[in-house]
Formats: structure tokens, C-alpha cells, sequence
């Protein structure tokens, strides 16, 4: 009786290898990635923002991977819009407690993580005149609509989850350096959200 017992699990766990991996997120999807719609707010160098969207997925790790979970964040409507930032889990070290999930990332030089931030330098926006004019403002109103933000990559930082059923909450910080300004800017936003059917975002504009 306990051999078969233990045939039993070992099935299970060859069925079932998301689950022997302790990915408790996953188990009401069946294994299926998880998609939520997340809203933003914080500052990033000196602007303060709020309202911006993103996508957060968790999904299954890679075979070798040594983290439980595959979570990625990426802007919406445009992966590049606006003081959005984008992360792959993969590039940083994860932790995960129950429905917390934390990742830091990896303090290596032997490759850049593919995770970074855009951000409007305030460079782009450079009033060139002494007084706020009409003509300024219009040009000024002009620039923001037309200058891409800079993507940064960050060269410290970290992303923590909170995941209860359907709904999503956590916290994000990173800093980089922004090559428009030359110097560091810092990120840092709250988020809180909801699980969504699968979208996807516009690509991102060349740069």
C-alpha cells in the first residue's frame, strides 16, 4: 500500500511538474500562465506619475531555471510608453513565500538584465527661454508628444508581488543611468491590479 502510494505521487509529480515545483500560483489555472492588468503610480527622477498601465504575467519557469515562477512586466498600450518600466524575472534572483514573490536583481558584470525603465529626460523638454511664454508652453506641449523616453537600464533593483486569487498588488524600484542626462535616476512606483484574459501590447517604437 505505501508503494502504491508513492507510485501514485510520483505520478503525479511527472504529470504535474508545475506543482512539484511549488508554484501554488498557478494551481487555479491548471499550470496555465496568469495575466493581470496593473496601475501604476510613484516618480521617476523628479516628475511624479500616475495611471500608467502595464501587463504582468507569470507563467512556468524554464526547465533549468532557479526560480519558481517565470513573472514578466512589460507597459500597455506601448511596451515604451511613458515612465513604464519592463521586467524578466529570469535576469534576477526570485524568492516566493506563500503569495509574496520578490525579485532582486542578479549584483553581476557578466551580463546586463533585461530590465530597464523609460523615462522623458528632462533634456528633451529644455525650455530655452527665460519666461514661460504661450509660444514656450506650445512648444513644450509639442516636445512631450513627440520626444520617445529614454529607455534606462537598471543597474540596481527590485520587484516585490503579492498574489491573492485574482487580484495583484506590490511594489517596484530601480536605478540607472540615464545617458540623455548623464546621471542616475531613480525609480520607484506602487501597483496594485487584476487578473485579465491574455492581451498583448503594441510593439515597441525604434529608438
Amino acid at each position: 500500500m505505501i508503494f502504491l502510494s508513492s507510485l501514485g505521487l510520483l505520478m503525479w509529480f511527472v504529470l504535474c511538474p508545475w506543482t512539484a515545483r511549488g508554484q501554488e500560483l498557478l494551481f487555479d489555472s491548471g499550470g496555465n500562465p496568469k495575466q493581470f492588468m496593473i496601475v501604476l503610480s510613484g516618480s521617476a527622477g523628479a516628475e511624479r506619475f500616475d495611471g500608467v498601465r502595464e501587463l504582468l504575467i507569470l507563467d512556468q519557469p524554464a526547465p533549468l531555471s532557479l526560480n519558481t515562477y517565470l513573472a514578466i512586466v512589460k507597459g500597455y498600450p506601448q511596451t515604451n510608453c511613458h515612465n513604464c518600466f519592463f521586467w524578466l524575472s529570469e535576469d534576477t534572483v526570485m524568492t516566493d513565500i506563500s503569495s509574496e514573490i520578490v525579485c532582486d536583481i542578479k549584483r553581476t558584470y557578466l551580463k546586463q538584465p533585461d530590465v530597464h525603465f523609460f523615462f522623458l529626460s528632462p533634456t528633451l523638454l529644455e525650455n530655452k527661454s527665460a519666461f514661460l511664454t504661450q509660444r514656450e508652453k506650445e512648444r513644450r506641449k509639442m516636445a512631450e508628444a513627440m520626444a520617445l523616453p529614454t529607455k534606462i537600464y537598471a543597474k540596481a533593483g527590485k520587484l516585490s508581488l503579492r498574489i491573492l486569487g485574482d487580484h495583484v498588488s506590490g511594489t517596484v524600484w530601480m536605478k540607472g543611468y540615464d545617458s540623455v542626462e548623464h546621471a542616475y535616476v531613480h525609480y520607484h512606483a506602487s501597483f496594485s491590479g487584476e487578473k485579465i484574459l491574455p492581451i498583448e501590447p503594441k510593439k515597441e517604437f525604434k529608438k
